[in-house]
């Protein structure tokens, strides 16, 4: 005996068989023209057509679920047995997603193979394909449910309709929920993708099983009122872009890396993911530096304005920024050259080879360190470099450059310099702070127990007042207590 359900498979199939066939062979004979005549479409063209189409099949194969049953051919079977309801009306359903999705991926790999990307953090523009392909199944669900409640040509309208309305109110919550991810620390890695398919797809499936009651319902001819206690499990879904703006607006970080996710997808608004960040002395203005080798200021609660472009070479990146005591200058390290922006001037004035850079009391002088040569330490339990600088010490008006005749060496790269003092503070790998007198070439080590052996990640050193500094040490990227330590001096 052949089983019912089978039966409806191949009965949606064999009916729907020349919408279903067709947009395959479109597929060949664009991929074949592609092909033969090397660039058929231009990329804006291959991308509205990979836009396009995927959008107008999700219209015709909703709409066209029901047209046999408005015409009253088979609407017994949809209410008869062997089949219950919701199973007739979820075989319909499924018949057109089953075809329509491999559609859509194959749309895209023909025209568009560059945008299928698994969705990562770190590259907004990795969201395409998966926002495609949620736009597209909330346009075909809409458009299923439609078919059911209204019959004849108004029906195309009301699909366009509420699918612009659906589509609004999803993608306004999913990019509300974005941002609640890039406002929280995070490492990237399987589970955070696995958060954002869970996120992404979880209101979809509640908002479909949804609408597929709601169809079950008036073909069941419910009256109002049963039709609501149908649907009222599904209702909390509403709240979705509701909760993440709340939870936006209770939970930003100091710093926003961006206005507006929306912006960033439409490419009218750059993200910028701070790596460094120095804070103006007696205000409350940060300078920070991003992954693509931009200098930006920011107040806290806004996002960052860029001052300061980069060399655009792959890899450029920004890095050891620090304001002068004045407040007037940022010194900051690009590709082994020290540079000095003014306020006063649009581009940063290159002024010597280094890799880091202090400042004198007076923001007239600049105590560089060049790396000249790394060696590593196979006796510890883990590899501990050992960075040996050329000091120099740089008048920024004149640069005027006296340059000291021996090399500075110490596991780590870590420092800071108390210019009053002319002393130098630095975290070495070993868990130890090293005092260097520049005066008398003296170097004091101050142990510093670890509470757990391993590698440091990160140090910052920070003055708290005339003579005693914070410190700061990171044993993981993880902003957790048990990574974190501080310790004062």
């Amino acid at each position: 005996m052949i089983n019912p359900t089978m039966i409806l498979f191949r009965k949606e199939f064999r009916q729907n068989g020349f919408i279903y066939l067709f947009p395959f062979v479109i597929i060949i004979t664009a991929l074949f023209f592609q092909r033969t005549l090397s660039q058929m479409l231009s990329v804006t063209w291959a991308k509205n057509f990979a836009i396009a189409i995927p959008i107008a099949l999700a219209l015709t194969y909703a709409l066209q679920a029901f047209d046999l049953e408005e015409n009253s051919q088979t609407r017994d079977f949809l209410i008869t047995k062997p089949l219950t309801l919701s199973r007739i009306i979820s075989i319909k359903f499924y018949t057109g997603l089953i075809v329509l999705l491999p559609l859509t991926v194959i749309w895209q790999l023909a025209l568009v193979p560059d945008l299928i990307q698994w969705p990562s953090l770190h590259n907004i523009s990795s969201f395409w394909f998966l926002a495609y392909l949620l736009l597209v199944l909330l346009v075909y669900s809409i458009s299923f449910t439609i078919a059911a409640w209204v019959k004849g040509p108004k029906k195309l309208l009301a699909a366009i309709f509420a699918s612009t309305v659906g589509v609004l109110w999803f993608f306004y919550g999913w990019l509300e929920f974005l941002t609640q991810l890039y406002f929280t620390s995070f490492t990237e890695n399987s589970l955070i993708l696995l958060v954002i398919l869970s996120g992404s797809l979880i209101p979809i499936i509640l908002l479909t099983k949804g609408l597929l009651d709601m169809v079950q319902g008036q073909f069941a001819n419910e009256f109002l009122p049963d039709l609501i206690r149908r649907i009222k499990p599904y209702l909390p879904v509403l709240l979705f872009p509701v909760l993440f703006f709340v939870a936006n607006l209770c939970h930003r970080p100091e710093i926003l890396p961006f206005n507006s996710l929306f912006a960033c997808f439409q490419g009218s608004e750059e993200p910028f993911f701070a790596v460094d960040i120095s804070k103006q002395p007696g205000s409350d203005l940060y300078a920070l530096t991003d992954t693509r080798g931009r200098l930006a200021v920011a107040k806290r609660g806004s996002s960052p304005t860029i001052i300061y472009q980069g060399e655009k070479d792959t890899g450029n990146l920004l890095s050891k920024i620090a304001w002068s005591p004045d407040g007037s200058k940022i010194a900051f390290n690009e590709n082994g050259q020290i540079k000095v922006l003014d306020s006063s001037q649009p581009e940063p004035t290159s002024l010597i080879k280094g890799d880091l850079a202090f400042w004198s009391p007076d923001s007239r002088v600049l105590l560089t360190a060049e790396k000249v040569n790394t060696i590593h330490d196979p006796s510890a339990g883990y590899p501990v470099p050992y960075n040996f600088y050329q000091l120099s010490y740089l008048a920024t008006d004149t640069k005027t450059v006296y340059q000291f005749s021996e090399n500075l060496s110490f596991p780590g790269s870590s420092m800071f310099w108390h210019s009053s003092l002319n002393i130098i503070l630095a975290i070495t790998d070993l868990w130890e702070i090293a005092v260097m007198n520049l005066n008398k070439g003296r170097v004091e080590m101050i142990k510093i127990p670890p509470p757990k052996a391993g590698p440091i990640f990160l140090t910052k050193i920070a003055p708290l007042d005339k003579d005693s500094y914070r410190i700061a040490v990171f044993t993981d990227l993880k902003p957790t207590g048990a990574s974190n330590f501080r310790y004062n001096l």
